[in-house]
């Protein structure tokens, strides 16, 4: 039981994690559109 909880809230943490660096990403585009500079391209 208390693996399948500590499975879960590193689950959480992760998706949070990743939640974080994709906000930020799309922060950056909507800035750099402002700016009037072209996205960058992907990989």
């Amino acid at each position: 039981m208390g693996a399948a909880i500590g499975l879960l809230v590193w689950r959480f943490i992760c998706e949070f994690y990743l939640l974080f660096f994709r906000t930020a990403d799309d922060l950056r585009e909507i800035k750099l559109n402002k700016l009037g500079q072209p996205p960058a391209s992907e990989f």
